[in-house]
């Protein structure tokens, strides 16, 4: 006698794909590229939140202070362009 797959009180109820087989050994996460890229993204987004407040600085009342925002805008900019090429040449 066949076991009813759509009774879920029955004891047993037969498999009806194979089980996946198991993943073969994948690089470690940390190895992976995909994270450096998003990484260098988050820098760009960064290089451009400098760039626009050195613009809305510019622009206000608050230009008289000595505030200089080149030097973090580009080295985000600088460091964000690199892991991007860092993680494209990976």
């Amino acid at each position: 006698m066949a076991a009813n797959i759509y009774d879920l009180n029955s004891p047993y109820v037969p498999a009806t794909a194979p089980a996946p087989a198991a993943p073969a050994a994948a690089a470690p996460t940390w190895f992976n590229s995909d994270r450096l890229l998003r990484g260098s993204v988050y820098l760009l987004l960064l290089a451009g939140a400098f760039l626009l407040a050195a613009f809305l600085l510019a622009a206000s009342p608050l230009a008289r202070w000595d505030v200089d925002l080149t030097v973090p805008f580009l080295a985000a900019l600088v460091g964000g362009i690199g892991a991007v090429g860092w993680a494209v040449a990976r």
